[in-house]
């Protein structure tokens, strides 16, 4: 399994905390439960309210796993998925 870390963006207007239907819907898709339905471990997910902006902590077996499991979260804006790797790691290595 490889780590990503994911950004998901989007506006005011397409915030889906403001429908409390879809709201709800996503917390449900980002729960541990359903993601290894897509056979990804969630390890953290926060959000930055203020910024319209989530960011997950990710495994999975490739980034098109990933990509998969975060499109309801790029029919309202953007989804950025990148490689990650653990802190000891890089500590482990001696550079970032």
């Amino acid at each position: 399994m490889a780590l990503f870390i994911v950004i998901a963006k989007h506006s005011a207007e397409a915030c889906p905390a403001g429908n409390p239907e879809m709201g709800t819907m996503l917390l449900a898709h980002i729960h541990q439960d359903n993601a290894s339905k897509f056979g990804v471990n969630v390890h953290a997910a926060a959000g930055a309210e203020s910024q319209h902006i989530l960011h997950l902590i990710l495994d999975a077996g490739d980034s098109q796993k990933v990509e998969e499991f975060m499109s309801p979260f790029a029919q309202m804006g953007t989804v950025e998925v990148m490689p990650g790797i653990a802190c000891e790691a890089i500590v482990a290595r001696g550079r970032c």
